[in-house]
C-alpha cells in the first residue's frame, strides 16, 4: 500500500468511525480539531486492526 492508499484508507476510517470528512490541514482551529469520543476511537481502531487481520488471512491463503 503506497502513501497515497494509507492515506485514503485512513480517511475512511476517519469519516466512517467519527464523521471526519479530510485529514488534510486546513489551518483552521475549528476545521483541525475534532472532540471524539473514546468509542470512536476504539471504532476506528478496531476498524484498522479488522482490516489488517482479513488482509493477513488473505496474504496466507495466497501462499498456499
Amino acid at each position: 500500500m503506497n502513501d497515497e492508499q494509507l492515506m485514503a484508507f485512513f480517511t475512511k476510517v476517519a469519516n466512517e468511525t467519527m464523521g471526519i470528512e479530510t485529514l488534510v490541514t486546513r489551518n483552521s482551529d475549528s476545521l483541525d480539531f475534532h472532540d471524539v469520543s473514546v468509542g470512536s476511537l476504539r471504532a476506528a481502531f478496531n476498524y484498522i486492526y479488522q482490516t489488517g487481520v482479513v488482509a493477513g488471512q488473505h496474504t496466507l491463503t495466497k501462499q498456499k
